[in-house]
């Protein structure tokens, strides 16, 4: 003796918030809730109803059980009505759910509403919103900055909103180069680029591999530079140098990335260093049709130590370097300018490589045709070979000045990832702000903001306020998660709880848009969360116009055909031979350095004898005024006794 009607109804209200409207509708129509719980997602309720009819009263039982599913972000219910004391009342169970389910889409149209209106607190970017700053496009465009995208449409940063630079942070493996670094290079082909890249060992960087084919093939002058492999272009970093400005600029780099993070010594002696240096390099630019304007010249000079570098730079066709090196004569002691001499032997020693004297003797890029043309600069350095840095640090420079300082006939960008293993580059903070009214965006890449201090100190925070789009991809350190999640801040939820006997409770919390678990977890594997795994977000991205959000990345399959070497083989390049081994070699003696006959050594020793003797002084001589003539004048010295390689 019972009546039962079922049914399913879709909603768009959130699962979260189905049971506190649920509460509303049943107690508006006088229904009692027996029972609730959130976490099976369930609700049973009672309604006792009698009715007098013509008399008699009728007991009306009901109950009802409601349940509901997430599909698509929202809740889809199951509503099932009984009526428990007749078995004629099917009609009326019906009515009792098309009731209930008007009232359920009556009470939930507030809370739907509030959903699309802006909450307080952290939250992640609307659709809406993303649409309405110009970020969602069809066509992907070659001046904006591609975030990610597919088939249809494309979040991409507008022309104005790329020149103000993006900062990418992710470990290594994160997905920095597949999914930020190459898709940008593939649809930008239309402007120039600056690209740096760390290598492991001997082998070409991805960026050089994946890019330069597809760029090469659409019109790009190739240049690639690794002070590690031979088929390098070459490039001699004094072929720059035209004024004493650039002479101290390309001192300064090498200085600095061949000082030591923790030195703390006497900075007189760097100062002496970059004087004696200034003046070598200056005096090597005057010989420059010689063909001796490189580092490797400089290096070698220092073979005769700073007597020797006296008689060489004296003959110098450039006065100033001649006016350098005399001021550091004359203010400097013996023993002083060796050990300031030792100092530059030894941030020079790189140059004692055949292979980088190689790749540093001449240049073969003309970077005044260059800049007619479309062109992409490939820099890359080994990440396990620190004693390649000051090279490095020197051709960064190099390609970095040229790019924002030159005119060029094509817009330019900078995808500089991994660039702080090409050492400190004065300035560039502030650069940032420069280059952005000259319209020429930067992509920095790092592995963490660790990273970015322990290089540039206190200067490192102006990378993330100057710089408007900031990316991050799961992070594998506590740190980093924990500052990527203040960044995002704190929700204020807001929440009235349902308990299981049907009453509301008010909860006022404050819980982190993305906790350290999350961020450390972001993108991973969970079987809990029911989107795929190729759907998940793994990249933060904080934009500049609206809140963040939270996407998935490209990826190298976005790119297979563009990136295929067979399809776009990378330019043919040369290789220098440079024979390395170390060769036995009998030294030349030179003919003031002969052997020398005992006749002559006991000539030698006679000499000193009767130098000895006329330097014994009288005590009237001592006593006088006048100071006694010595023979230091008239004793052979190193250059006039016939013996070169003797002094006394």
């Amino acid at each position: 003796m019972a009546s039962k009607f079922s049914d399913r109804c879709p909603t768009d209200i959130p699962p979260e918030m189905l049971a506190r409207v649920f509460m509303t509708s049943l107690r508006r129509h006088q229904w009692h809730v027996t029972y609730v719980d959130e976490m099976t997602r369930i609700i049973t309720a009672e309604l006792k109803a009698p009715q007098n009819i013509m008399g008699k009263v009728w007991h009306y039982n009901y109950s009802a059980i409601i349940r509901w599913l997430e599909e698509d972000g929202f809740a889809y219910t199951e509503i099932e009505i009984n009526e428990q004391s007749y078995d004629w009342t099917g009609e009326d169970c019906q009515k009792k759910y098309a009731e209930l389910v008007k009232s359920l889409f009556e009470d939930s149209r507030g809370i739907v509403e509030a959903l699309d209106k802006p909450k307080k607190g952290a939250r992640w970017a609307t659709p809406n919103e993303l649409f309405q700053a110009g970020y969602i496009v069809k066509e992907r465009n070659p001046k904006r900055f591609l975030v990610t995208g597919d088939s249809i449409s494309c979040l991409s940063l507008p022309e104005e909103d790329t020149n103000k630079h993006v900062l990418v942070c992710g470990p290594t493996g994160s997905g920095k180069t597949t999914g930020v670094h190459i898709p940008n290079l593939i649809e930008r082909y239309k402007c120039s680029a600056l690209v740096t890249e760390a290598t492991g060992g001997k082998s070409a960087g991805d960026l050089y591999t994946k890019t330069a084919g597809f760029r090469a093939h659409h019109g790009h002058k190739i240049v690639y530079f690794n002070p590690d492999n031979l088929s390098s272009d070459r490039f001699n970093p004094l072929d720059s140098i035209e004024t004493y400005r650039d002479a101290r600029r390309v001192v300064e780099i090498i200085m600095q990335s061949t000082t030591l993070q923790t030195h703390k010594g006497d900075q007189s002696w760097e100062m002496s260093e970059r004087m004696l240096l200034t003046g070598l390099l200056l005096h090597s630019i005057g010989l420059r049709d010689e063909g001796k304007a490189n580092l490797g010249y400089i290096a070698d000079l220092f073979e005769d130590g700073p007597e020797g570098i006296q008689k060489v730079v004296a003959d110098s066709p450039i006065e100033v370097a001649r006016r350098a090196y005399k001021k550091f004569l004359n203010t400097t002691t013996p023993p002083y300018r060796n050990l300031v001499a030792n100092g530059i032997i030894v941030r020079l020693d790189l140059w004692n490589e055949p292979r980088i004297r190689a790749l540093t003797e001449t240049t073969d890029v003309n970077l005044s045709e260059m800049a007619e043309s479309l062109f992409t600069w490939y820099l890359a350095t080994p990440a396990d070979k620190p004693e390649l840095k000051p090279l490095a640090a020197l051709m960064f420079n190099l390609a970095l000045s040229f790019c924002t300082t030159t005119k060029l006939k094509h817009p330019v960008a900078l995808f500089l990832d991994e660039f702080t293993n090409f050492g400190y580059v004065r300035g560039l903070p502030d650069k940032l702000t420069i280059i952005r009214h000259d319209k020429i965006p930067i992509v920095l890449g790092v592995q963490d903001y660790v990273q970015l201090e322990n290089l540039y100190g206190k200067e490192a925070k102006k990378f993330l306020s100057q710089t408007a789009g900031k990316i991050f991809f799961k992070p594998n350190d506590y740190e980093t998660a924990k500052q990527i999640s203040t960044m995002l801040g704190d929700v204020n939820k807001n929440e009235d709880k349902v308990t299981s006997a049907g009453q509301l409770r008010d909860v006022k919390e404050k819980e982190p848009l993305l906790s350290v678990d999350d961020l450390l977890n972001l993108g991973t594997i969970d079987e809990n969360n029911q989107e795929a795994e190729a759907g998940k977000p793994n990249m933060i991205v904080f934009l500049p116009a609206t809140r963040p959000v939270q996407v998935r990345s490209l990826t190298w399959r976005d790119y297979q055909t563009e990136t295929d070497e067979l399809l776009f083989p990378l330019p043919k390049r040369r290789v220098l031979e440079v024979d390395e081994k170390l060769a036995r070699t009998i030294p030349k003696v030179d003919a003031a350095t002969e052997e020398i006959s005992s006749e002559e050594l006991d000539r030698d020793r006679e000499l000193r004898d009767e130098d000895a003797v006329d330097e014994v002084v009288s005590t009237d001589e001592l006593d006088s005024d006048t100071k006694p003539k010595t023979q230091e004048s008239e004793s052979p010295g190193a250059e006039d006794n016939g013996y070169g390689y003797l002094t006394w």
